[in-house]
């Protein structure tokens, strides 16, 4: 678990640090480039309720410098850009209003920068992923636009930097007062869902699911109910890739989506669990991660027989076990499925014993329909 958690990390990481090698290879400093540091926003002004004419003034000179910086074409001058931006929004409070002014001072030169991108090739990625870094973190309705419109981007390295700029997003929008309205907020997880459904690599798939997953960490006040939009959309997200998953030629990286799928809707339920005070899950959302743990168990035969380890198999049908366990004593009930001593004898047997406990989830509590887990037709 340890390893997939922090494999987004690395991998966004490395793609930064790629880019960045490719472009100091091919680009030269323009003439001009101001070299001096790019002025910071402090935590005075992004925690301040309200803004004085000489704190927007400095959002707006702040925002101009970053954004001339992210037009420079220079690798390190674009990376300070995003440091120094950042700054402001790593603050222990960010208000909204800080928010609202940064963005509209600094949306159109990310929204520029995003266009220009597309025409510079390796160089592009660089920036790119700098800007939906920074369209996560200041988090409101007109930088999650950016995001939304990246995740259908050709590039993989740029769709995968959106699903990590979301991940920003729903991490900003836990602990600070949020910028963005539940119902933008809620067709944001749908259309994240959606686009993990329309990728073709596993690790892009993850990385959506990270991202779902980061909305799944509190209960703002400002929407009280993010964890249940989250989860609602990584099971229906799942539910859709299910039958795919063995099929994409990486069958240890589809047995890691499907850990993380089921090992987050754990830690929620968990949680709730061990707080009373916290509302209980909607019944409905827990029927639908029951459904999501038989998902996870439908596909696990599949990536056994694809390739993928024993022991990756494994630790996917035993979190799954837990999951329906704990679904069913969330609904104050008791449902015990024992499978993981089933992959040792192979992709057949396991699924044939899968076969026969699934029709636990279409009794009491969980009461499924019949139909729930028939395979999609091929194609």
């Amino acid at each position: 678990m340890r390893t997939h958690s922090h494999s987004i990390a690395r991998r966004a990481s490395a793609a930064l640090v790629a880019a960045a090698t490719a472009w100091s290879a091919s680009q030269a400093q323009p003439q001009g480039q101001p070299a001096g540091p790019l002025p910071r926003i402090p935590c005075t002004i992004a925690s301040k309720a309200d803004l004085s004419a000489q704190d927007r003034a400095a959002v707006t000179a702040h925002a101009t410098a970053v954004g001339q910086a992210l037009e420079s074409r220079v690798p390190g001058r674009i990376e300070e850009a995003r440091r120094a931006a950042m700054a402001g929004l790593r603050c222990d409070r960010v208000e909204v209003v800080y928010r609202l002014e940064l963005s509209r001072a600094i949306e159109p030169a990310l929204s520029i920068s995003m266009a220009k991108s597309r025409d510079l090739d390796a160089d592009g990625e660089l920036l790119a992923l700098n800007v939906l870094a920074l369209a996560g973190a200041i988090a409101t309705r007109e930088t999650a636009a950016i995001l939304q419109d990246s995740l259908k981007d050709e590039r993989p390295a740029v769709r995968f930097a959106a699903f990590a700029g979301y991940a920003e997003l729903l991490r900003a929008v836990a602990a600070h007062p949020t910028a963005i309205v539940r119902d933008d907020l809620a067709a944001h997880l749908s259309g994240l869902a959606e686009a993990i459904v329309a990728q073709t690599d596993p690790q892009q798939m993850e990385a959506g699911l990270v991202a779902l997953a980061s909305g799944t960490r509190a209960r703002p006040a400002s929407v009280p109910d993010l964890d249940v939009l989250s989860l609602g959309s990584l099971s229906r997200a799942l539910r859709q890739i299910r039958d795919r998953l063995a099929q994409l030629g990486q069958p240890e990286l589809g047995s890691a989506v499907l850990l993380r799928a089921t090992s987050t809707a754990q830690a929620v339920i968990i949680e709730r669990l061990g707080q009373p005070q916290i509302p209980a899950l909607p019944e409905p959302l827990l029927r639908d991660l029951a459904a999501l743990a038989g998902d996870a168990l439908l596909a696990s035969p599949d990536l056994l027989a694809a390739g993928a380890s024993p022991g990756a198999v494994k630790d996917v049908v035993a979190s799954a076990q837990s999951l329906i366990g704990l679904s069913a004593r969330a609904l104050g009930r008791s449902v015990q499925v024992k499978l993981d001593d089933q992959v040792e004898r192979g992709a057949d047997a396991l699924r044939q014993a899968i076969g026969r406990e699934l029709g636990t989830l279409g009794a009491g509590p969980f009461n499924l329909p019949p139909d729930r887990f028939v395979r999609a037709s091929p194609g």
